[in-house]
Order: C-alpha cells, then structure tokens, then sequence
C-alpha cells in the first residue's frame, strides 16, 4: 500500500510541476517619462501547460515558484505521513 502511496504523490508532484500556478506582472505607466516610469504589479494567475504560459497584451507571466513550493511540499508531506502510518501498521502486524 505505502508503495501506491509514494507513486501517487510523485504523479502528483510531477503533474503540479507540469502544470504550474502562473504569476502575471502588469506594466502600469506611472506618468512621467523616465527610466523607471513602469510600475511592474505581480498578480496570481491561472494554471497553464509549462510550454504555453498565459498570455495577454502588456502583461508578462512567470511561474509562481512560491506558490508551487508550497503546493508541493504540502502533498509530499502528506505523501510521507501517509507512508509513514501504513508502514508503521504493516510492522505492528508482522
């Protein structure tokens, strides 16, 4: 069982990796003409293939390494508790 548990959390984590959260920064023009007259705002996005991110005019997208991070170590923690009991519960019952 633990060995379905530690294949389905690598499918998991593959297919978030696949198919990350997206961060959009939207150039705003602050009014002056000078070096720095762009505003870049970081707003979350959708979800998108890792080949073909968002795209929109004026809008640059990247992926959210934070929010996949935690996305991430969320099931892979999960993943381990999960082995961690039915290992513990097969060795009670040998």
């Amino acid at each position: 069982m633990w060995r379905l548990i530690i294949s389905a959390t690598v499918v998991t984590v593959i297919g978030m990796c696949l198919y990350p959260p997206w961060l959009r920064t939207r150039n705003f023009f602050s009014g002056t003409v000078t070096a720095n007259s762009f505003t870049k705002i970081p707003l979350p996005s959708q979800y998108a293939f890792l080949l073909t991110p968002p795209e929109k005019q004026n809008i640059t997208a990247s992926i959210d390494i934070r929010r996949l991070s935690v996305q991430c170590a969320i099931v892979i923690l999960m993943g381990g508790g999960l082995v961690f009991l039915y290992r513990s519960k097969d060795k009670k019952s040998q």
